[in-house]
């Protein structure tokens, strides 16, 4: 439950915040899914900083989870990826975390990455089916180097694919 409550405190702050500060309202939708810009911020890779976008993912006009896009491409991302997600327990196993991706899609094309790195833990099912949907190449299971992120994290193996956004064909 403090997981929901989270979203639904931001759900409500980042409207107002936007208004205040007369920050750039951005969403993008798929079918009954509806992403919006949350914040950008600037995270550490291994060879300096790069950009992340932070969406809300929004059901019904509930917030049901999150989404990363990274731009850049600093080696890292290649074992934390590009685009990283997570919905809320409650929605899973609606499709709500590929909608998002197919969203955000025009977003990752506006940024000029002819590709996006998207990865999941091996034993993280749910994800990997996700990942596979979004007609993606897989290209396999690697261990994640030992100063990485992840690995502080205790996770140390990731499968990796490679999203052609200039590519995509919806299924």
């Amino acid at each position: 439950m403090e997981f929901l409550s989270y979203y639904y405190f931001w759900s409500i702050i980042l409207p107002m915040f936007n208004w205040l500060f007369k920050k750039e309202h951005v969403t993008y939708c798929y079918d009954d899914i509806i992403v919006e810009l949350g914040q950008t911020a600037y995270e550490q890779g291994k060879d300096g900083y790069y950009e992340v976008y932070r969406f809300l993912i929004r059901y019904q006009g509930y917030a049901i989870g999150g989404v990363d896009v990274r731009k850049g491409n600093d080696p890292w991302l290649y074992w934390g990826g590009h685009i990283g997600y997570h919905v809320t327990t409650i929605y899973q196993g609606n499709h709500a975390a590929y909608k998002a991706c197919m969203a955000l899609l025009p977003f990752v094309k506006s940024l000029n990455l002819d590709h996006v790195y998207i990865t999941a833990s091996p034993e993280n099912i749910p994800s990997i089916k996700t990942i596979e949907h979004l007609n993606v190449t897989y290209l396999g299971e690697f261990d994640v180097p030992k100063g990485h992120w992840l690995y502080r994290q205790k996770e140390f193996v990731k499968r990796i694919y490679e999203w052609n956004v200039n590519y995509e064909v919806d299924k």
